[in-house]
C-alpha cells in the first residue's frame, strides 16, 4: 500500500515500449503514465478506481493542459510528480510535473477530473467522506491557470469513419483517453511528426465514445505550427474531444 502523501513523487525509467521512432516518450505514453500515478495517488487515500467502483462511480478527466520542454529519451530516468489541488464543486483539479535525473524541469501540467456514474455515466458528486481525507498542498503549482476551454472546431470535410476498436475500450468500458490523442497526431503526417515537435497541448474530453461507436477526426491549421483537431461522433456529430496543439522545430 503507497502512503498517502500531499505528494506523490515517482522514478521511471523510459522504456523502449513508451518512445517513437526518435527514441522520444511518445504522448499517449506520457498522458498514460500521468493516469497511472493519479490512479496510485487517489488509490493512496483510498479514492482510487475500487472505492469508487464500491460507491457506482468512476473518476474520468474532463481537461488536460500539458507545456513540454522537452520529452524524455529511452532509458532515460525521470521523476514524475503529482498532486492534487482545491476541488471546485464536482471539479477536482491535478497538477503534474516531470523531471529529469539532474532535476531539470522537463515538463508541467494541470489537469481537471470529475467522477461519473458507472450506471447512467452522469456526472455524480464525490461522497464527503473522501473530501476530508485528502490532503492538498498549499499554493503549489505547475499550472497556476486552470486547464482551457478549446473553442469551437467547425466541421468542413466530408467524415471518413473509423470505428471504435476492442484496443481502445478500457477497464471502465470506453475509449481510454489517451487512445484521443493518439488518434490526432496520427491524423498529422510522418514527415511532419519527424521535423517538429508539439510544444504545448490542450485536450478538452466532451463526451465517451464505447465499443460500437463510430468516429471522425476534423483537422484545422490555424498557422504552420498550430493545429486543432475535432473527434466526432457518428451519431448526430456529437463532440467527443477537441485537442489544440502548438509546435516547434524538434
Amino acid at each position: 500500500m503507497i502512503k498517502a502523501t500531499p505528494v506523490r513523487e515517482k522514478e521511471i525509467i523510459i522504456g523502449s515500449y513508451f518512445v517513437d521512432n526518435r527514441q522520444r516518450l511518445t504522448l499517449p505514453a506520457l498522458l498514460g503514465l500521468m493516469q497511472e500515478i493519479a490512479w496510485e495517488h487517489s488509490t493512496s487515500y483510498n479514492a482510487g478506481w475500487e472505492f469508487l467502483q464500491s460507491v457506482n462511480l468512476f473518476w474520468a478527466l474532463s481537461k488536460m493542459h500539458l507545456k513540454i520542454n522537452r520529452l524524455p529519451l529511452w532509458n532515460e530516468v525521470v521523476t514524475l510528480s503529482t498532486w492534487g489541488k482545491r476541488p471546485e464543486n464536482v471539479i477536482f483539479h491535478r497538477d503534474f510535473e516531470m523531471c529529469d535525473a539532474q532535476g531539470k524541469l522537463l515538463l508541467v501540467a494541470t489537469s481537471a477530473w470529475t467522477t461519473l456514474s458507472t450506471v447512467d455515466g452522469r456526472v455524480q458528486c464525490m461522497p464527503d467522506e473522501v473530501h476530508s481525507r485528502i490532503e492538498v498542498p498549499e499554493n503549489r503549482h505547475a499550472i497556476r491557470e486552470a486547464a482551457p476551454k478549446v473553442r469551437k472546431i467547425p466541421i468542413v470535410n466530408a467524415p471518413c469513419w473509423h470505428p471504435v476498436l476492442h484496443s481502445d475500450i478500457d477497464m471502465n468500458q470506453h475509449v481510454n483517453n489517451t487512445r484521443y490523442v493518439l488518434w490526432a497526431l496520427n491524423n498529422c503526417s510522418h514527415e511532419f511528426q519527424n521535423q517538429f515537435e508539439i510544444k504545448e497541448i490542450i485536450i478538452n474530453y466532451l463526451s465517451q465514445a464505447k465499443m460500437g461507436d463510430f468516429y471522425a477526426i476534423e483537422q484545422l491549421q490555424e498557422s504552420f505550427q498550430h493545429f486543432m483537431f475535432l473527434i466526432y461522433s457518428q451519431n448526430h456529430n456529437a463532440e467527443i474531444c477537441k485537442i489544440e496543439s502548438f509546435w516547434d522545430k524538434g
